[in-house]
């Protein structure tokens, strides 16, 4: 398996981050792994190297605004949001489009947690260029959350928003709060119909399984997997499995 850094623009904005492949593959689908809230792209490297080996060559790369890893991205903290990651991701999937080992018609995306919410609502508006969606413990619960004054376990007034928020050691800004509390979250996944697959912990504490499970009642093509005891993250349990049923995912034609 082969490492490879690239770099591509949205506006004035760099985002940076890393392609995993092998050089004598056969398979040209391409994976594009985002990253959860506060996350980087190395966290996404679990589950690249699994699917780089399988011969899948896996993009993997950090919103702008947001992670702190080799392949760091521009911008900053305050001013990233689901909007801007939205807007991350689909510049990443045009980049991908363009290299030409990649069939166009053949990407895949894979969202963990945040970058699961932005997955799905940009694989909603690029439906033909997506051929499969994987979820991992999505986070459809923010919009709700940010609704009730809080992000994660950081309360606000809804009714004076603050110009920022410290969570978990990362000041995001009102454009961040602004955004999720304005967003449907399921009438804006609802028209995808390709093949989706949600894995997602019994034992989640940060995201509900509830939100995942309704997403699964709302998607035509979906799998869903609750994974028996899991965490969000799959830190402590679930990553195995979610690993296993990924790759059977991925085997269906």
């Amino acid at each position: 398996m082969k490492i490879k850094s690239f770099e591509t623009k949205r506006n004035q904005l760099t985002i940076r981050g890393r392609k995993y492949y092998q050089d004598d593959s056969n398979n040209h689908h391409a994976v594009i792994i985002s990253h959860g809230f506060g996350s980087s792209a190395i966290g996404s490297i679990r589950y690249a190297e699994p699917l780089a080996e399988l011969g899948y060559t896996v993009f993997t790369y950090d919103f702008c605004g947001s992670g702190n890893s080799q392949c760091q991205s521009d911008g900053d903290s305050i001013n990233n949001s689901v909007k801007t990651e939205e807007a991350d991701l689909k510049q990443v999937i045009q980049f991908v489009r363009e290299q030409p080992d990649i069939d166009k018609q053949k990407i895949i995306l894979m969202g963990l947690s945040q970058g699961g919410l932005v997955s799905a609502l940009v694989a909603n508006q690029m439906p033909r260029a997506i051929a499969k969606l994987i979820l991992y413990y999505p986070a459809f619960s923010i919009p709700n959350d940010a609704r009730n004054g809080h992000i994660k376990d950081v309360k606000f007034n809804v009714n004076h928003l603050p110009d920022r928020l410290r969570v978990d050691g990362i000041y995001i800004g009102k454009a961040y709060i602004q955004a999720a509390m304005n967003l449907n979250v399921y009438y804006h996944i609802m028209e995808f119909k390709r093949p989706v697959l949600i894995c997602h912990g019994t034992h989640d504490h940060l995201v509900d399984i509830g939100y995942s499970e309704k997403a699964y009642s709302i998607y035509k093509n979906a799998k869903m997997v609750p994974i028996h005891n899991g965490d969000h993250g799959f830190h402590e349990n679930g990553y195995d499995q979610a690993i296993k049923e990924t790759k059977k995912f991925l085997d269906v034609k």
